[in-house]
């Protein structure tokens, strides 16, 4: 929230490791920061060069008296660091004495005892913070107060009004670099190649400018956009008109086709080395691509790179949260895809070459189309870099997705993609074998719990999907290995599994698959299971004893019918309904007196239960 209040140059005073500059960057700003720790300035400067950021700067330096001209900047940062100083109003002044007259000080403290630390020398509330300012000259009815943080915090700006000091005029546009130390050289992108920026969008008429805008504010300049019109029936062309008489994009016209079709077109005539495909609600920070295009110099054995993004509301104003990308070893890329897209795709730009050989978009996938094309990109070795630093914004908002022919409002969209991912999953079954996914299989291929741990992992992402036939055929396998190798030893990660499949049989109706997965259930935990379905179905009988539950029977009995093959109770004089709700649900009653004694009643329970095991 701070970062996207920033205009111009920006100066943070107590800028620690550099977070926040590093934030304020990505927006298109000239940072400088000063802090008093000489090792934290030391990191802020590592970082900035680590993400590939230009135009910032840092040094060491003491906020209550800064070595640098009245004045010389048009925002001023005291991020929660007036409650660390002493003398918070000579720190305020000189903050004051820095910025611009019409700039901006921007202001942000915990709120009372809300955030409590040892290190704080002072609690503000919001009167104390207007008292506070009230002794720099600031009026109260000039404060702008940002009600979108949490009340943790108080956030505030207002705008520098103080006299011109006419000695200054003509010496605002001084070198301020000279006063910080110099950055660590960072790669000129002179030779970093273009960039085909494909914009697809179906009735975009509401957020479509500001995409674009987006795109043609980014600091880096060797792009074309490529915005293809999938037959909207809004006023998305009145929209896109002013760009195409400016030439600021390449427009295509289409019948609605879907959104895989519209980049497959747009594909052909992309005539850049690196493609970013790019939606019609989401926005772009202003140095997305410069940082990219640096990373992809500094690393040019990346062929994606991809970035985390800021989740907000559907004016695009209030974060929501930032998403960032997993740590991932590049040979385990394929296998966390088993459990979901790990990609945001306005965050992703990838070399062209790389989607030329994974071939065309699949244009059945009116979701998800950018979930199967990450998985085939990575099939194809193409090797992923991340940067942990937000690129983009990515709206949420009502609008209904899909096309034409499949409209898809917002709440059947996740139950939409689930029905696209069976497709892709029906792919990843058949056209990408286990070793594969599963590059352990390969190095150490004698060893039977590996494969079974890898098989039931299949088996779990294949039931996620409703592809039951799949999951089962992989159970079976693993089932077949894990008798034949008794005692099998199972991964860490495959017990993960096990365990999350175990939580799903409430949702599953087959029963061999039920099956299997008690028997590695039982497995890992440390069960003999060596006699396990010789006998036929292993069964399970549910044994409880009742006097007086009609409120609590049914909730009982209901959490786990579906996963007993019996229902034993033996109640000891119920009075109210619980007999007839305990016999309405399949279960077998056995009447007894109660004799003050529990074990008594459990046992006779158990004698009447003729199951395997019992819960």
């Amino acid at each position: 929230m701070t970062a996207s209040l920033c205009e111009g140059d920006v100066l943070e005073i107590g800028c620690g490791n550099g977070d926040l500059s590093s934030y304020i960057s990505m927006y298109g700003n000239r940072v400088f920061g000063i802090d008093i720790d000489p090792v934290a300035v030391e990191i802020a400067r590592y970082k900035v060069w680590d993400y590939a950021l230009s135009d910032c700067f840092f040094d060491v330096a003491d906020a209550n008296q800064l070595d640098l001209p009245d004045s010389s900047f048009d925002t001023v940062i005291l991020a929660e660091i007036l409650e660390h100083v002493k003398e918070p109003m000579k720190v305020l002044k000189e903050a004051r004495r820095l910025c611009k007259n019409g700039g901006k000080l921007i202001i942000s403290v915990p709120n009372g005892y809300k955030i409590p630390s040892h290190d704080h020398l002072r609690i503000f509330n919001l009167d104390v913070l207007k008292e506070l300012l009230a002794g720099i000259g600031v009026k109260e009815s000039d404060i702008n107060l940002d009600e979108r943080v949490p009340n943790e915090w108080i956030l505030c700006w207002f705008y520098n009004k103080k006299e011109e000091n006419l000695n200054l005029r003509g010496k605002n546009n001084q070198d301020l670099t000279k006063y910080f130390l110099p950055p660590h050289p960072i790669e000129d992108l002179k030779n970093a190649g273009k960039v085909s920026v494909i914009l697809p969008t179906y009735n975009g008429e509401k957020y479509i400018q500001e995409s674009i805008d987006s795109v043609l504010n980014q600091t880096y300049k060797n792009f074309e956009i490529i915005v293809v019109n999938d037959g909207s029936t809004d006023k998305t062309y009145e929209k896109l008109r002013p760009y195409i008489e400016r030439g600021q994009i390449k427009y295509i016209s289409q019948g609605n086709k879907g959104k895989p079709h519209a980049i497959n077109r747009a594909m052909q005539l992309a005539t850049g080395d690196y493609v970013w495909i790019f939606d019609d609600d989401d926005t772009a920070l202003p140095r997305k691509m410069e940082v990219q295009m640096r990373h992809f110099l500094r690393k040019p054995y990346l062929d994606l790179i991809h970035t985390s993004s800021i989740y907000t509301d559907s004016s695009n104003k209030t974060p929501l949260l930032v998403w960032e990308p997993s740590e991932i070893e590049q040979k385990d890329l394929l296998k966390s895809l088993l459990h979901g897209c790990i990609f945001h795709q306005g965050s992703v730009i990838v070399r062209k070459r790389c989607y030329l050989n994974a071939g065309k978009y699949d244009e059945r996938l009116v979701r998800a189309e950018d979930y199967d094309m990450w998985i085939r990109l990575v099939k194809n070795r193409c090797n992923v870099g991340k940067i942990l630093l937000p690129t983009v914004t990515y709206r949420q908002h009502n609008k209904v997705r899909g096309s034409k022919e499949n409209p898809i409002p917002v709440e059947k969209v996740a139950e939409a993609t689930r029905e696209y991912e069976k497709i892709i999953f029906k792919k990843v079954y058949n056209d990408i074998p286990l070793a594969e996914i599963f590059p352990e299989l390969k190095e150490e291929n004698s060893n039977s719990g590996l494969r079974v741990s890898a098989l039931i992992e299949r088996a779990y992402a294949m039931a996620k999907r409703r592809l039951f036939d799949y999951a089962l055929n992989d159970l079976k396998e693993a089932f077949e290995l894990a008798q034949k190798n008794y005692p099998v030893s199972i991964t860490f990660r495959g017990m993960y599994f096990i365990k999350k499949f175990s939580e799903m049989l409430t949702q599953i109706e087959n029963e061999e698959i039920k099956n299997i997965v008690m028997y590695f259930s039982l497995l890992i935990g440390n069960r003999d299971v060596r006699n396990f379905g010789k006998k036929g179905k292993t069964t399970l009988s549910l044994c409880l004893i009742t006097k007086d539950e009609e409120k609590n029977i049914a909730r009982c009995i209901n959490s786990v019918k579906e996963i007993v093959d019996e229902i034993v109770v033996v109640d000891t004089g119920s009075k109210d309904r619980t007999v007839e709700i305990a016999e309405s649900l399949g279960a077998k009653v056995i009447h007894a007196k109660w004799e003050d004694d529990y074990s008594k009643a459990r046992n006779i329970a158990i004698e009447n239960a003729t199951s395997d095991w019992i819960l």
